[in-house]
């Protein structure tokens, strides 16, 4: 039995995983994600599930069934939805985490009719008089004075600092004047790539422009205004494909401006994109950032299917061209 939670406390963020065996506490696992204006206790509680795989393996005893208590809804609920969302990374970890562990379990059985090893994720109340949830707690409130466990002993993810959170960076900038936050966003590495299209980014214009699109919608323009779209030179950017070209244009690595307006694969889609709005076609900051032309990009990446094993169907509803605003 592995009881699990993660807390915000002294202004940082941290998680454990508490292993007990016949009511009896054999072990722990905490880890410090950093601050809390870097990391969200969400984060938090996901990164204690992902400590749980790894407390169960610590320890050599066989077992048929590990059952890992949470106390957050959401984070079970996540664990579910198969649709990108926030933290998805360790959602992933997890899942690949408790599948390694499974056939590590099946390697070392020597009885062929020995049941499968299960993982059970359960929901249990907080603050309910459970003594596992309520060691948990108190454990996950202890990386922000004495730190992680030792580093050998956590899981691969976990030996390197996580990767600062959006939600977190959302919060901060919420709470921020308009002058406060345009200076945060200048100091952004980002920055630089966002104003070659609209200096503005991503704040009034781009806020007005994006006025009635969906999440998905807004995410993978987003994306395209920082170059993070999945193409290859992106992704191979990131070590996720062994090449930045294109197979349809050798040589040529694919990237926004070859994809949007180059690339003689998508040819057909973009005349259709031409005759729609004409010169303006040829603009990126157009493309990019105006209110009514948004629309017909969104329909270009949409016909192209390059972003819908990902996003799904973002093809959006066409304003009049003189309906501006």
């Amino acid at each position: 039995m592995i009881y699990t939670d993660g807390s915000g406390y002294e202004g940082a963020i941290g998680a454990a995983a508490v292993l007990y065996h016949n009511s009896n506490k054999r072990g722990e696992l905490r880890y410090r994600l950093g601050y809390d204006t870097q990391h969200t206790v969400f984060e938090g509680e996901l990164t204690a599930v992902l400590l749980g795989p790894q407390l169960a393996r610590n320890f050599a005893e066989r077992r048929s069934k590990i059952t890992i208590n949470i106390d957050n809804q959401a984070a079970i609920l996540t664990m579910k939805n198969p649709r990108p969302q926030a933290a998805q990374y360790l959602v992933q970890a997890i899942k690949r985490d408790m599948a390694t562990l499974k056939k590590e379990e099946a390697a070392k059985a020597t009885c062929t009719n020995r049941p499968e090893m299960t993982i059970e994720l359960s929901w249990v109340a907080g603050h309910s008089g459970s003594i596992g949830n309520e060691e948990a707690d108190k454990q996950a409130k202890l990386p922000a004075e004495h730190g992680s466990s030792a580093i050998h002993t956590l899981p691969p993810l976990l030996r390197n600092p996580l990767p600062t959170s959006i939600s977190a960076t959302k919060q901060i900038i919420d709470k921020l004047t308009m002058e406060a936050a345009k200076s945060w966003w200048k100091k952004s590495k980002r920055y630089k790539r966002t104003n070659d299209i609209d200096p503005s980014l991503p704040f009034m214009k781009y806020t007005k422009a994006t006025e009635g699109l969906n999440r998905r919608q807004t995410s993978l323009l987003t994306q395209l205004c920082i170059g993070h779209i999945p193409l290859n030179k992106h992704l191979h950017r990131i070590k996720r494909h062994d090449n930045p070209n294109w197979p349809h244009c050798p040589g040529t690595p694919e990237d926004i401006n070859h994809y949007l307006f180059r690339c003689n694969k998508y040819a057909t889609h973009r005349h259709k994109l031409v005759t729609n709005i004409k010169r303006k076609a040829f603009s990126t900051p157009h493309l990019l950032t105006d209110p009514v032309i948004i629309r017909h990009t969104l329909n270009f990446v949409n016909a192209t299917w390059r972003s819908t094993h990902i996003h799904g169907d973002i093809s959006a509803d066409l304003k009049d061209d003189n309906d501006r605003s």
